[in-house]
């Protein structure tokens, strides 16, 4: 049994999201697959929209692709989101012999030496990293090297690990953010190439990013 995350704010949740936790759910061979909302981001611009909306949306998506789950602990708080505790919950849940692989984007990796503990997250999960459009591979030497002292190059080699290890995944990038989409609904441009259309219906009956 094993279980990959997906963080993200998912302001809104859009096609890219729902296509790399498609295609990272088939390629790690996992048994189960979570999208984790963050709540207050410690790294990032906050929200624009409220949790409420941001996980409405995403049950509509779940709904629509039942592989997928949801992880919520971080919108139930109003301290600031760090993956270490969510990671340190989750461990606690499933024990320690179960697979966890905690996805993450080129992009948040050139930063992940800023988070919280960070050397810590190994010791709960693995780290899988996919490509992002106009994202590069990290230059800090402290993170460059603790990367490349933990890095893993085989797959079936990772897929026994239950954590520790990372893993770079070569996927094809998405290039769609959220942030692009924002920046076209409040130009009145479409976003049906974007986002599913049970969420652009959601959007616009809501009167959301306008």
């Amino acid at each position: 049994m094993s279980l990959a995350l997906l963080g993200g704010t998912f302001d809104p949740i859009h096609l890219g999201h729902i296509s790399i936790a498609k295609y990272l759910s088939e390629h790690l061979r996992v048994n189960e697959f979570r999208l984790v909302p963050c709540g207050r981001p410690c790294h990032k611009q906050p929200p624009v929209v409220s949790n409420q909306h941001r996980l409405a949306m995403l049950k509509i998506a779940i709904k629509e692709h039942p592989e997928l789950a949801l992880q919520t602990n971080e919108l139930d708080t109003n301290t600031s989101s760090y993956t270490i505790n969510t990671l340190r919950l989750i461990r606690a849940q499933i024990g320690s012999k179960r697979s966890l692989f905690m996805c993450i984007g080129m992009d948040a990796l050139n930063t992940f030496h800023e988070w919280k503990e960070w050397k810590s997250i190994l010791d709960y999960a693995n780290i899988v990293v996919v490509d992002r459009p106009n994202s590069s591979f990290p230059e800090t030497k402290i993170l460059v090297d603790w990367i490349r002292k933990n890095n893993c190059n085989s797959l079936e080699k990772l897929l026994r690990m239950s954590f520790g290890v990372f893993y770079f995944c070569s996927s094809e990038p998405q290039d769609i953010s959220s942030s692009e989409i924002r920046r076209l609904i409040k130009q009145r441009f479409k976003i049906k190439n974007y986002v599913a259309p049970s969420i652009e219906k959601y959007i616009k009956e809501n009167n959301l990013y306008s």
